[in-house]
């Protein structure tokens, strides 16, 4: 390319007006009811945990025997957590890895 045109280029670069973006002023929740997103559940938001085998099958398990979903039992379990935690239970940390001991 010859270097007259190269200029030219990197002249007119840099006097691109920028674009405004559209979407600055809009709040999140808009932005995922108008996509459709499937992060919002009604009053829920979804999120990706997960679990050993044995903790889901005793979430199974208990949904089963208080005939409720096992989100809901999921969600009260977490209650139940959070509530400990309220109260000032903490678990133990392993000093190394950043992982919870015990069960």
């Amino acid at each position: 390319m010859p270097a007259d045109v190269r200029e030219k280029l990197s002249a007119a670069r840099g006097k691109r007006p920028q674009m405004k973006d559209p979407m600055q002023r809009v709040g999140s929740r808009t932005v995922r009811k108008a996509t459709g997103s499937s992060v919002q559940a009604g009053q829920y938001v979804r999120r990706t945990f997960t679990f050993r085998e044995e903790q889901l099958a005793r979430i199974r398990s208990l949904a089963a025997e208080w005939d409720v979903s096992e989100n809901d039992v999921a969600r009260w379990l977490i209650d139940v957590g959070l509530a400990e935690v309220g109260d000032g239970r903490q678990p133990e940390i392993a000093p190394m890895g950043r992982r919870i001991v015990g069960r």
